[in-house]
């Protein structure tokens, strides 16, 4: 099993899901700087009590995720590409984007 820890912005806010047994799940994406300096995007799952902890969730926040972690391969055109996907065990917000008006 891997656990992953990563800390980075969201880029795309939670989305609330049903799955085929009837359970809510939320999927999100945060972007964070690979260890070259790079955006890597990172597709977070939440479950249980997770979903509603992270509902408010907004573009520009600033989280810290926990979770068993794996890659995922697809293809964009005719490019293999990978994103790594977490499954949170926890989702912590560390800094609300400012409102915009």
């Amino acid at each position: 099993m891997n656990i992953t820890v990563i800390t980075g912005i969201v880029s795309h806010p939670p989305e609330t899901k049903t799955s085929q047994k009837g359970n809510a799940y939320s999927v999100f994406t945060i972007k964070s700087k690979n260890t070259f300096g790079y955006d890597s995007y990172v597709k977070i799952y939440a479950f249980g009590k997770m979903v509603e902890k992270i509902a408010g969730l907004q573009p520009r926040d600033m989280v810290c995720a926990t979770g068993e972690s794996k890659t995922e391969a697809y293809m964009k055109g005719n490019d293999p590409k990978s994103i790594l996907i977490v499954a949170a065990s926890n989702v912590e917000i560390l800094v609300k984007a400012p409102a915009t008006v």
